[in-house]
């Protein structure tokens, strides 16, 4: 690789987030899903991410065939 160009490998690796911070744990979460839902927006939105409310949707069909979308969630 002539060293002028761009390492992409690099770059891909630089932007990767230890996801190791947080863990799941069925018994800390919240029985009811939309307040657990509420929890995990708010902690998205103090730590800053960039468009926390972006999310995929996605659903199968009658034959099983998967569709998603990217969504914004909205007021």
């Amino acid at each position: 690789m002539n060293p002028k160009e761009f390492d992409l490998n690099s770059a891909v690796r630089a932007t990767r987030t230890n996801f190791k911070k947080y863990s799941l744990n069925e018994n800390d979460m919240d029985r009811d899903p939309f307040q657990q839902f509420r929890e995990w927006l708010n902690l998205a939105f103090k730590a800053g991410i960039e468009m926390a409310n972006a999310m995929v949707l996605s659903t199968v069909d009658a034959e099983s065939m998967p569709s998603s979308r990217v969504m914004l969630l909205r007021d």
